[in-house]
């Protein structure tokens, strides 16, 4: 139909929200037919069709969405079966719902003020994760969710929401594997960390995305976060990080085969562990060392 429009101007135009509801292809218009449905809904419907837009296609519960919106749980779940029967929304699974990423899209298009919805949806999954406590795995159904609403909270610029995540999620991240997660939202909470002016938290998590990093074998990207935290740990003399970031350089140049600078790495924490009486640092190192 669009034979004058190349592959790349269509994959930039499906790649813009607004572009991809407003794309006539066949003389149908996708916005329009999506308009239709959303004229016959009544004012409650409307709002929680407004609100699907932060899920952005992706999965979620009605228990989710009745906190993001501050609504009973039985309302919503007779809104979502409203609008399941004029398929703006399905079922996915046993207890979740779902929307075409259009619809989505549509959706957002219709939302005027979503920057407060936004961050009700960044708050309600930082307390999501907050309610798991410390020995609880996260569900791997609501992963996408969660790091939705972290970087909800980036955008947003709310940077103490983006913390307490990196806090709640820091040992998630590296027992459930999550090591590409980890990586991301590191990034978003070093940044967060920066305009905090918060030193010690900038260290914390430039040394968690070195781990993920090393976990991944991409030791490049290892060696300039974990060398800009030994900076900024020697600096703040915080000898704990420095301990533990050394360990984790004298990996990488372990895995890489540079053997000397390995030994020497591990010799300075040896001294340094010592020094503190640092047990479980100065057992790693020996570890290492063997």
């Amino acid at each position: 139909v669009r034979q004058r429009m190349s592959l790349a101007q269509m994959v930039t135009r499906l790649r813009d929200a607004s572009q991809r509801v407003g794309l006539s292809i066949a003389d149908h218009e996708v916005r329009t037919s999506f308009m239709v449905s959303w004229n016959a809904l009544d004012e409650w419907q409307r709002r929680v069709f407004q609100a699907l837009a932060v899920f952005e296609g992706r999965s979620f519960t009605a228990n989710a969405l009745a906190g993001i919106l501050g609504i009973e749980l039985d309302t919503i779940e007779d809104r979502l079966a409203e609008l399941k029967v004029r398929s703006l929304v399905n079922e996915h699974g046993v207890d979740r719902y779902q929307q075409h990423p259009l619809l989505a899209d549509f959706a957002l298009d219709q939302l005027y003020e979503s920057e407060s919805l936004f961050h009700s949806m960044a708050q309600w999954y930082e307390a999501f994760i907050r309610q798991l406590g410390p020995t609880q795995e996260l569900p791997e159904a609501d992963w996408e969710n969660v790091m939705a609403g972290m970087r909800a909270a980036h955008l947003l610029k709310a940077w103490p929401l983006v913390l307490d995540y990196a806090n709640l999620l820091e040992q998630l991240w590296l027992r459930q594997g999550r090591f590409t997660q980890a990586r991301q939202g590191c990034g978003w909470a070093v940044d967060a960390a920066q305009h905090m002016a918060n030193g010690e938290a900038r260290t914390r998590y430039l040394l968690v995305w070195g781990k993920a990093s090393v976990e991944q074998d991409e030791f490049e990207e290892a060696l300039q976060v974990l060398n800009d935290a030994y900076t900024l740990a020697l600096e703040l003399e915080e000898d704990n990080y420095v301990v533990e970031i050394r360990h984790w350089l004298a990996r990488v140049a372990f895995e890489r085969g540079d053997y000397t600078l390995a030994r020497r790495l591990l010799e300075e924490n040896q001294q340094l562990c010592q020094t503190l009486n640092h047990q479980m640092g100065l057992a790693q190192t020996y570890y290492l060392l063997a």
